[in-house]
């Protein structure tokens, strides 16, 4: 049996992005819930409620309206408190979900087409400049290592020496291992030497460090797989 949609994602359809686009800056923490009450609709098969009150099959549909919006107005939101983010999680109930905005924009990279990406983009450059650095960190660091490195790919130098020197160095060693990946199977010369070379010794040093770590357990894990066989 199809269900007739719930009046949540009626009024997600019909709400201009205009409007939203103008509460974002006088109201954005009600832009903030109304995403979130969005997502997190009530199950509208009834005989499942008992199971599941509410369920977040709508993400997609919202980063659909989200993507809508202008960088400006993005901004406004992850100018926000991070615990106004809400996520329904079985059995728990609603929870604070940080991530949730990250997870919206990843939506956005992979489905939005090359205007997508280029609003997100923009978005992640234009966050250092104006709300924090911390804050471009948190966003590459909750985004897929594929969707980091395309990124990094059409970044200006200075952003990713940026994320290069405050990330986690554990994180930034994963990203430029998985970068020279990329290199070494397009047969072009790999990254990590060039930006290592960008950064101050001692974190050079830690990043290296754990970057030979990693290529020591592949070659391992290789030499076992192929043991095994």
């Amino acid at each position: 049996m199809k269900l007739a949609p719930s009046v949540q994602r009626r009024i997600l359809e019909l709400t201009p992005a205009s409007w939203l686009d103008s509460w974002c800056r006088s109201r954005p923490q009600f832009v903030i819930e109304l995403l979130c009450h969005w997502i997190n609709e009530k199950n509208i098969d009834i005989e499942e409620r008992g199971l599941a009150s509410r369920k977040t099959t709508p993400l997609v549909h919202v980063a659909k309206k989200f993507s809508k919006l202008s960088v400006i107005s993005i901004l406004y939101l992850l100018n926000q408190d991070e615990t106004l983010w809400k996520l329904y999680m079985p059995p728990g109930g609603i929870i604070t979900f940080k991530t949730l905005p990250y997870i919206l924009l990843e939506l956005m990279y992979d489905l939005g087409g090359s205007e997508g990406r280029k609003k997100v983009l923009e978005v992640v450059q234009r966050t250092r400049q104006t709300v924090s650095g911390r804050k471009q960190g948190d966003i590459l660091e909750n985004f897929k290592t594929d969707t980091v490195i395309d990124i990094f790919e059409n970044l200006p130098e200075f952003d990713v020496r940026m994320r290069l020197l405050f990330n986690k160095p554990e994180t930034v060693a994963f990203w430029l291992n998985h970068w020279d990946l990329k290199m070494r199977r397009a047969s072009q010369p790999e990254k990590s030497a060039h930006w290592l070379g960008k950064l101050p010794g001692e974190q050079a040093y830690k990043v290296q460090k754990l970057m030979k770590d990693l290529e020591f357990r592949k070659k391992y894990d290789d030499i076992e797989h192929f043991e095994r066989r």
